[in-house]
Parts: structure tokens; sequence; C-alpha cells
């Protein structure tokens, strides 16, 4: 907190009135727990108000007046305080957001033209208080009922005087009443401007229903996206003249945790079902949401190819730009998220993919929808979102260009602030590149404002031509991954790698030391007091720290990677940017498939006690990979007075395995914590493992394996090379790396355990392998089957 009144930019005038000193207490204390905390907390109250002054006394910026029951008072307040900006709490039945002041001044910020702003509102039932479930509308009607607006609402500027005295009706009658909103009315035919921030900052408990009792956090979880009904219908129906029987069947709902059971035995009952005429899909709100319904009606479409498909959804504009369109898109309500609304229409097979992956704790949001759908993917593309943008406008005029998003979703854990974007944005036009900002809030007011909240169809025509685009997981992040665009994704609460299956071309941004990173992905839902929330609750004292720790300068050096063309270790062409992990950028040589890291002469493995994995784990190792990776040796060449060298050999296990079957095994490794914990955990073989520095390379050998070891190493091709010389004329190499062919590694990338956490220089696939081995002059022969990984024996190609 600031400690000088002239710091103040906002003054909260609290109209406590003649409440209880505990309801203004918890008022204050709403106040007090905002984002933002520059202010001046002003409380008018007809009470002393004693036991309060003496608890707040060492606060500066909170004052107690004496109030007098009359609208001037109102005015008199605001002459007395030293904000520039006022904000306007009432005591009985209103909460504010932590946001709620911090929003309207990013609003204002944006808008500097606008001189009052209105909230947008929430209601929720005075009589279910203890009822999550109780939200009777997530908006403010837009334009706002007159009426209904209410003092928390109203945010103005001081120097611009707000008349209460006209918000006064039937003055001198006995149903006189007081009506806040009348004063904006005022101020617009004044042609005064004011905006409306796009976030919900208000609640307000209004009188509904019946009270309900106190329910737990289990029922809640089992009363989230229920069914209505439960029976498969067997119908008669009329269908073109002829009377047929048609099976309907109830909701597969998203939840997966109301019923364990449920939605299984309907997906079992609906695979024996032949004749599909119907199909209805519901995914309310959020535009990525929505975006990731199109490759589940493709695969629908070609699983019911007869069956008409109609879309349910709150978001029905960006629809009109799938690939694979439904036959119908019905727009409905945001406010029947938690509603079973499909049981209501007249479709044989209903999907409602709402709380799909919110429900599904770690789940890729597409797998999440596919588990609901009963759909299995053929490959890891046929995830992909496609829309189909071939009647837009270009703006190749404007290349080289980026977008710039920097839309939140409304919550700190998905938005990283307006003024680092404006660094970012300052370094991108120092690299000669235009930059536009075609989002719906915090612009940076250095680039040219019509393309600002400008329409969806040129916000995506904008997004498939520019160069790049930056931002936060957000709708437009999905639309520029449904157009393969290249990505630079800043990412906290949200992980773009579980939102959007495409992780080709995209650069996340992620502060990886954090232990809370990724919470979207680790809840279902929680409780913010009464309120029921998807949104994860930060636990941290610093609320979004996952996007604070974030800098501008963080984002500034992924461009650089994006934008670098490192040569291939394989053809000497230029690579293009695939992927990150933390900390590490991968590269790929198109015309090999050849995956290569950055910085390919560091290997950040060698300081660890690489050991440690092995040692601990050493005899479940032993059994299950290094004694029937020499059974495989075995069938190749007899052990019998042949000599082994393992490559890379970490503690020994490979050389153990060998030696006990008779070969006359040795091992080498550049990691000297390996070498020394191998001859103290098997003394028998201590003297045939070397340190690869001290080791006298004085014959050749008749077998060289090099297994889990290529992969670590920055110059392959000159690697194998250097050995070949060092392998009998008739002798074999065995090589084992991991594959980006192996069964699900792009099906899972960024969890496949495979792909470490940097130490990987290479990440080969079968096509890139092969390019290795005749740029070496080596034949090979796979050993085992392709999917489970690379295991080749090799041997030098002899002359023709």
């Amino acid at each position: 907190m600031n400690s000088s009144k002239g710091d103040v930019l906002v003054t909260v005038l609290l109209m406590a009135e003649d409440t209880e000193e505990k309801h203004i207490q918890a008022a204050i204390e709403n106040v007090l727990s905002q984002t933002y905390n520059n202010i001046e907390l002003i409380i008018s109250s007809v009470s002393d108000l004693a036991v309060l002054r003496s608890k707040y006394e060492d606060r500066w910026n909170v004052k107690f007046i004496k109030a007098k029951l009359s609208l001037d008072h109102i005015q008199e307040l605001i002459d007395t305080s030293n904000g520039e900006i006022i904000f306007y709490k009432t005591v009985t039945n209103v909460l504010w957001f932590p946001r709620h002041i911090e929003k309207h001044l990013e609003d204002f910020k944006y808008n500097k033209k606008a001189r009052w702003s209105l909230s947008h509102i929430e209601y929720r039932d005075v009589d279910n208080a203890d009822h999550p479930l109780n939200t009777i509308g997530f908006r403010i009607d837009n334009p706002p009922k007159v009426e209904r607006i209410i003092m928390d609402e109203i945010v103005h500027y001081k120097e611009l005087k707000p008349d209460w005295q006209s918000c006064v009706t039937n003055q001198n009658q006995p149903d006189q009443t007081f009506s806040p909103g009348l004063v904006l009315k005022k101020w617009i035919e004044s042609h005064i401007i004011g905006t409306i921030p796009d976030e919900i900052t208000v609640v307000q408990w209004i009188k509904f229903g019946a009270p309900t009792r106190k329910v737990t956090q289990d029922e809640i979880a089992m009363q989230i996206g229920a069914p209505n009904g439960k029976e498969i219908r067997d119908e008669n129906r009329l269908v073109d003249g002829n009377i047929e029987i048609i099976r309907t069947f109830p909701t597969v709902m998203g939840s997966c945790f109301f019923d364990k059971d449920y939605n299984n035995q309907i997906r079992e009952a609906i695979k024996v079902t032949t004749d599909i005429k119907s199909i209805g899909i519901k995914r309310t709100m959020g535009m990525g949401d929505v975006v990731l319904v199109e490759p589940i009606i493709k695969k629908l479409k070609n699983k019911y190819s007869e069956a008409k498909i109609t879309f349910y959804t709150g978001k029905p504009d960006i629809v009109k730009y799938f690939y694979h369109k439904p036959d119908e898109t019905i727009k409905i309500e945001d406010n029947v998220l938690l509603q079973d609304f499909l049981s209501s229409t007249n479709n044989q097979l209903k999907y409602d993919l709402d709380l799909a992956y919110e429900s599904r704790i770690g789940a890729p949001f597409i797998d999440a929808y596919g588990e609901v759908c009963g759909i299995a993917w053929d490959s890891y593309k046929d995830k992909y979102p496609r829309l189909n943008t071939d009647e837009l406008e270009s703006f190749e005029h404007l290349k080289p260009y980026v977008v710039v998003v920097a839309d939140g979703s409304g919550w700190p854990g998905k938005t990283w602030g307006s003024d680092n974007y404006r660094s970012v944005i300052h370094s991108l036009k120092d690299k000669s590149y235009t930059v536009v900002e075609p989002g719906f809030s915090d612009f940076s007011g250095l680039t040219d404002s019509k393309y600002n909240k400008c329409s969806l169809e040129k916000m995506i025509a904008l997004i498939k031509h520019c160069d790049m685009f930056i931002g936060t997981d957000s709708g437009p992040m999905h639309i520029a991954r449904a157009l393969e665009v290249p990505c630079i994704i800043i990412a906290g609460a949200a992980l773009p790698y579980y939102s959007n299956p495409n992780r080709e071309k995209i650069f996340y941004v992620v502060d990886n030391s954090l232990n809370c990173l990724g919470c979207k992905h680790k809840q279902y839902f929680s409780l913010r007091g009464e309120q029921l929330t998807f949104v994860p609750v930060c636990n941290n004292d610093i609320q979004g720290c996952c996007m604070k720790t974030i800098k501008p300068e963080h984002v500034v050096t992924s461009i650089e990677k994006v934008r670098s063309t490192p040569s291939s270790i394989l053809t000497n062409k230029p690579t293009k940017f695939y992927f990150n992990i933390p900390k590490w950028a991968y590269f790929i040589d198109e015309e090999t498939d050849l995956v290569q890291r950055e910085r390919l002469d560091e290997h950040p493995d060698q300081t660890d006690d690489l050991h440690e994995e092995y040692s601990y784990r050493k005899d479940e190792i032993y059994k299950k990979y290094s004694v029937p990776f020499i059974e495989e040796v075995k069938k190749h060449i007899e052990p019998k007075d042949h000599s082994l060298l393992d490559i890379g050999c970490s503690v020994g296990l490979v050389v153990k395995a060998a030696t006990e079957v008779g070969f006359d095994a040795y091992g080498i490794d550049i990691n000297k914590k390996s070498i020394e914990k191998g001859k103290e955990l098997f003394t028998e073989i201590s003297g045939k493992l070397k340190l690869d520095v001290e080791y006298v390379y004085d014959k050749k050998y008749d077998v060289i394996v090099c297994n889990q070891t290529l992969e670590h190493i920055s110059k392959p091709s000159e690697f194998l090379e250097s050995w070949v010389y060092w392998l009998e004329k008739d002798g074999m190499m065995f090589l084992g790396l991991p594959s980006f062919d192996e069964e699900n590694a792009k099906m899972l990338w960024h969890r496949w355990q495979t792909m470490g956490k940097g130490e990987h220089c290479t990440i080969f696939s079968n096509k890139s392998f092969d390019c290795l081995m005749n740029k070496v002059g080596l034949k090979y022969e796979y050993i085992q089957d392709v999917s489970k990984g690379i295991l080749a024996k090799c041997w030098i190609r002899k002359e023709e």
C-alpha cells in the first residue's frame, strides 16, 4: 500500500448508512481484498462505528465520515476525496470480485475518452445462499435495464459530477424510488463517453426461490452435468410415409463424476445400434472450446455418414469457418452450461461436451471430447482442428506482420498485462514487423486501432496471413493453431499443450519452476464463497504469480528462437522451429524429419548424477531391459571368443549381462559419477568399466553397443564414423534409440516419457535414421518392431 495521499488514484465511497458493524466490516474487507490496492476508502455511516474506527486507525487510507441522510451528502463525500476515480460500494447483498477495480482501470487505460464505466453483474439467489448452483444470470443485459443498475456498478472520474437528484422518481410520493442508473442516462444524453468492461466483476444477491439445505462437495459433483433421464427409448416415427422404430438415447454427458458407469453403458449401447439418423452436440461457451469440436464433427460424419449433425452452442459465429461443418448450428444461452439441454431435442444420439475436460483432471481437452463421444483417433494429426478460410481477404500488404492478442479470459492465471505486451510490441517493431491487435481488450496503444475489436471474420483473416501469433491460451490462439500459424503463447494456469492438440510450431513461454503451474488442469471445480467456479483460485499470496514471473525479455528471446533456422546436422540445410520444452527449443529438418535441439554442444545431463535412476532400479532394469537386450544380440553373434564394447554404459548393466553370457565385455561412459557407482555396485566387472577420457583404445571389437546414447550426441554421424573404425571387419554394431515414429510418441508428445528435459540433442524418426546410416556408410536392419523404438543391427557397407 502506498504511504501518501498524493499517490491515491482511486477513492471508494462505502455507503454504510445504518447497517450493522459486522456487515460494514465485511464490506470494508471486500474492498481491501482487491487486486488493485492503491485506494482510499471513505466509510459513511450514521453510527459512530467506534470498534471499526479503532480497528483501522493505523490505515491512513481508511477514514470514517458521519453520514447525512440526503443525496447531497454523496457529492460532499466526493469533494473530500483524494482519488481521481470514484467507485461506490454498498453493504447489503453486493460483493465485488477481486479484479473489480483493476478491470475498470484497465478499461479506462484503453478507452482514454471514457469518463464513466458500468460493471457487468451476476445475479444469485439470496434464498439459496449455501447452494453452489444458484446462479440466476451470468451477465447484465447489454444494454442494461436502467432500473436494475446499482451503485456498486457505477464508476466515474471525479471531475464528472453526478446529478443524483435526477435519479429519484415519483418525488414526494409514497412509492418514491432511487434508481442510480438514471445518472448514466443523463451522461449519455450529454454525450459523455462511457464504457462497460467485458468481465463480470460484481455479484448481487436477489430474492428468487425457496431455501435448500447445504450440500457437500461430493454432492455438488454428482449434480453437475447430470442427465435429465437415463432411459433408452424405442419410438415409432413416421419416416417418408413409413412407420419406423427409432431408438433414442439419453445424453452422454461431459461430466464423468456423477455416475461412473452411466456414460459407458450408453456408449456400448450406441455401438450396436445401426441406422443413426440424427446427432446433437452441445458445447456452450469458450471460443477455443468450440473450435475443438471441429475434429469431433469430422469423426462423427465419417462414422455416421447418413446422420444429420446439429451443433448447439453459445458461439455459433466461429462454426461457419469449420472445415467439417455440422448440418445445422443452433445458438443457445451460456447459462445452460450445467444443464442437460439436449434432452429436450429430438436427436437420437446426444453428446454434451460441456464439462468434458473440466471433469477429467490432467486430460488433454480433445482427448476428453473424444472419450465422451467414443472416438478413436487415427493419428495425432487426426485431432487437429481445421478452419476453412479460402474466401477471406488477404493482408499480404502488411507483411511481415505479427498478430498480438492480449486478452486473458478475465482471470489472473491467463492475464499477462498490457505493459508487458507493449514492451514486446516495441521489440517487434525494432525487428521491422508490423503489429496488429485484433483482440477484444487490453490494447497497447502502439498499433493501428482500426484492427482493435474488429469482426471475427477480419480477425481470422489477419491471423491466417500473419508471420506469427503472440498471446495467451484464448479463442484467438485456437484459431491460430487451427490455421497452423507459428505461435508464441504465454502460459500459466492453463497450459496450451493440454488445451490444443497441435503442438507443432508453437513456443510455450512458462515459468516451469512453479509447482502450481497448470492449476486449471488439476481441479474440477471450486467454491469461491458460495460461488461455483471452474476457474482455478490461485492459492498464492500474489494472484496469478505464474504470469507475473514471465518477463518481456522471455518472450523476445522466444521470438528469436522461432525465427531461427540453424543448419541441419544431416543435410547442412536450414531447419525450422518445431516445438519447445522448458529451457530448450527444437528444430526440424523437413527433408529428413530429423528433430534437433538448439545449442547442440551443451549437455545438461553430464553434470547430474545420472546413475541414480539406474542404481536405484538396477535389478528391475537389469532383468527387464539389459538381459533381453543381450539375448537379442546373441541371436546374431555367439558370445564365445567375441569382444563387446558398450558405449555410454552408465553403471554397467549391459556389460554385466554380456559378461555373464560369455562376451569379453567392456563399457565406457563420459559421466564420471556413473562409472564410479558401477564399480561400487559390480566389483566383478569393475576393471572393465572405464571413463571415456581415460580409456586406451588398443583393439577393435566384434560387437559395439550404443543403446539409448546416440540421442545424447551432438554430432551423431561423426560419432558413429569414429566408432566404425574400432569395429572388426565382420563386426556388428547394435544401435538403440527413441523414435518419433514410436507408438503414441506424437499422440502424447509433451507427456511422452522419452521427451526428457533437454538432455536429448536429437530425436530421430525411421526416415532420418535411414539418412544417418547412409551418411555414415552402414547397412542396417531393424531387429524389433519400430513402434517400440529403433533397435537396429548395423554393419560396415561392403564395396560394390
